[in-house]
């Protein structure tokens, strides 16, 4: 079974993000951590609104 968790810097109020734009106001993507309760493994994700945006900053 998986679970997925908001992820945090290490001031605890603010959550881990993927700079996708420059400038003085950046377009950013939350990085969420999906974990296998199973095994421990923990892997990063975007929401898939969040990967649209990745898609067209890209292009």
């Amino acid at each position: 079974m998986k679970k997925v968790f908001k992820t945090m810097t290490n001031n605890a109020s603010i959550p881990l993000k993927l700079k996708l734009t420059r400038g003085l106001f950046p377009r950013t993507a939350e990085v969420l951590a999906e974990v296998d309760l199973e095994t421990g493994e923990v892997a990063f994700k975007v929401s898939e609104e969040d990967l649209k945006k990745i898609k067209q900053n890209i292009e």
